[in-house]
């Protein structure tokens, strides 16, 4: 956790395999778990954790969602990321 993930509201952060157990301890079908954004794996910490950054510099947000993303996106597609900055689970009841 980051200055900045308090500043919007996280309070909590979750492994693949934390979260897809909470939800089938809750009676959720998982039918979807698995990170994404394995690019923004080091600067994330490095910018908010290191560094302490409170906001997002939005000619570096730009930048990322410009080259970066795409990138990603097409990489992870074939290949889903081990680890990531973000975790995206889909579940049914």
């Amino acid at each position: 956790m980051s200055k900045i993930d308090l500043k919007f509201g996280h309070f909590r952060r979750y492994s693949r395999t934390d979260l897809a157990d909470k939800i089938g301890t809750a009676g959720g079908d998982v039918q979807l778990c698995r990170y994404f954004d394995f690019f923004g794996v080091l600067p994330w910490p490095f910018l908010n954790k290191l560094m302490g950054a409170t906001t997002f510099n939005l000619h570096f947000v730009h930048l990322h969602d410009k080259f970066v993303v795409p990138i990603s996106r097409s990489v992870e597609r074939v290949i889903p990321p081990p680890i990531g900055k973000n975790l995206i689970l889909v579940a049914r009841r």
